[in-house]
């Protein structure tokens, strides 16, 4: 599928641009997106879950996909709590509007007993009798009414639109599923396709992969797929959350536990491992997001929700279909938005403070830099990063970190009230030598605004 270059920053960009332009037509559904629910056996880990059900329901969605992770160690118990929220918002399974409403939800790692802190662990006889990854058919049932599951990979239906889903492990086989299902799987409208771990190189750069590269190959055949996935944990405040580079690939965030990026980090990292930092990893301040799609025959509306606060989190995604795939520049959201800026008058405040290394908390003595929030200046333009670099007099430099604005999960309006900071270790900056500090925000794509600068020295 081939796009010129105008259609493709005519079309797109006018669209993400302008999410205001009323549509007339119906959408054809409505589909509550979620992932990373993480239920446990305390009942007060469903309530994120339950007021996205909720949202859903009066904003009458015909489907709820979540991409794994739905429960914390994959027992029965914790997916019966799941399904009394599910029930709580939907009752006898429909929304606000009265109109059916079909779960599509695929099993993650925690699911199916086999997340990282599990590994090694010998299998108890309780773990076989309580465990959704021992009694699929059961889970199954209890999620859908259906007597067994019908496959590591299937196809459901639901209001005009086709839906795949995968789960964990089994992603890898979706181009064998695809060939052998081929007349299921139609191509003239968008397919929503679930799976746990970002697709290999696509949102959010697809760090959180659980493929060999098979999974993304398999998508790139389809470029109609709608790809929703989680495992990264990875805020959905971020516009390159959405990829468009051979299929639509979007990260869905967490509804729990919100945050974790290796690309965006208040620390260093080293050949793929982190070292010691000198502040605490980027804080969620206690988000809680979903999302709602809007399929329509000739476009996608992507609306992005915190439900803390229960605020949007940022402009709507309005993508055409087809999709306009680029593979040079696939983060066409953020990077067709405009750059952020500090206010007018924005300066630095350096002091020295104690501090702790982290994760071993550790004391130290730190340089820390304060500066005021820097903001949007349009659609998709807020702040996502800040680049800290300490030079010397001469230009030579000394240090440089990432740092991520603080409440950056939750929306601007919240975020843009706290400063940005960054500490580095006292012995990682020269003593008696004049320095200078210049700090730039940056959007999701990267985009640079206006930087601000402080002399100083220690």
């Amino acid at each position: 599928m081939n796009f010129s270059r105008r259609y493709f920053l005519g079309s797109f960009v006018s669209a993400i641009a302008a999410p205001h332009i009323l549509r007339a037509e119906r959408p054809l559904a409505k589909v509550g997106i979620l992932s990373d629910t993480h239920v446990s056996v305390d009942k007060t880990t469903v309530e994120p879950l339950l007021k996205a059900f909720r949202r859903f329901a009066a904003e009458g969605v015909g489907a709820v996909a979540i991409s794994g992770d739905i429960c914390e160690v994959g027992s029965l118990a914790e997916l019966s709590l799941v399904m009394d929220a599910w029930h709580t918002a939907f009752p006898n399974g429909r929304n606000a509007l009265g109109e059916a409403v079909d779960p599509v939800f695929v099993w993650g790692n925690h699911d199916y007993h086999d997340a990282s802190y599990q590994r090694g662990k010998a299998v108890t006889e309780d773990d076989r009798k309580n465990s959704i990854f021992y009694n699929k058919d059961a889970a199954w049932k209890m999620v859908t009414g259906e007597e067994r599951m019908p496959g590591e990979i299937f196809i459901r239906k639901s209001h005009g639109l086709t839906f795949v889903g995968a789960h964990w492990k089994h992603q890898d086989k979706l181009g064998a599923f695809l060939k052998d299902h081929a007349a299921e799987i139609p191509s003239d409208r968008p397919v929503i396709y679930v799976q746990h771990p970002h697709p290999r190189k696509t949102c959010f750069h697809g760090w959180a992969t659980g493929d060999s590269g098979a999974n993304r190959d398999a998508l790139m055949a389809h470029p109609n797929f709608f790809c929703v996935s989680g495992h990264s944990h990875a805020s959905v405040s971020f516009d390159d959350s959405l990829w468009l580079g051979g299929f639509a690939s979007m990260g869905a965030g967490s509804s729990r536990r919100v945050g974790g990026r290796r690309d965006v980090y208040n620390v260093g990292i080293k050949k793929g491992r982190v070292e010691t930092r000198h502040m605490n990893a980027m804080p969620s301040g206690g988000a809680q997001q979903s999302s709602i799609l809007t399929v329509y025959r000739d476009h996608v509306v992507v609306s992005r929700y915190e439900h803390k606060y229960d605020e949007p989190l940022g402009e709507d995604w309005d993508i055409p279909f087809p999709f306009p795939h680029n593979a040079a520049k696939p983060y066409v959201v953020a990077d067709a938005a405009a750059a952020p800026e500090f206010p007018a008058g924005a300066a630095i405040e350096v002091r020295q403070q104690d501090g702790l290394i982290y994760p071993t908390k550790k004391p130290e003595r730190q340089v820390a830099l304060k500066f005021p929030s820097a903001s949007s200046v349009g659609p998709h333009s807020r702040v996502m990063r800040y680049r800290v670099v300490v030079a010397k007099a001469d230009g030579t430099h000394v240090m440089e970190r990432v740092v991520s604005p603080p409440l950056v999960c939750l929306s601007e309006r919240r975020s843009i009230k706290s400063p940005g900071e960054c500490a580095f270790g006292l012995d990682e900056l020269p003593r008696g030598e004049k320095l200078l500090a210049t700090v730039t925000p940056l959007n999701a794509g990267g985009k640079a605004g206006k930087s601000i600068q402080k002399e100083f020295s220690i």
